[in-house]
């Protein structure tokens, strides 16, 4: 898993590896889930993409960074 933090306008990586997934086929249902499931509560994520995703040793997904998450019902989230 990798932590990202931000020091004097800087970002610092920590205990970050990149690796080949084993399950590729299961981490990707695992961000459609996450979609849906932000999608039933009626939110858009805004800004779904590998940078905003932690994908642990387990194959488990972390979404961050939601600051341009909208509603489902905003005049510009298409469905």
């Amino acid at each position: 898993m990798c932590v990202v933090e931000r020091k004097r306008h800087a970002l610092h990586v920590h205990r970050c590896h990149v690796r080949e997934l084993a399950d590729t086929a299961g981490v990707y249902s695992e961000c459609m889930d996450l979609i849906m499931r932000l999608a039933n509560h009626g939110l858009i994520h805004g800004d779904f993409n590998e940078f905003n995703l932690m994908v642990g040793d387990d194959g488990s997904v972390t979404m961050f960074d939601f600051p341009q998450m909208v509603s489902t019902s905003h005049p510009n989230a298409q469905w």
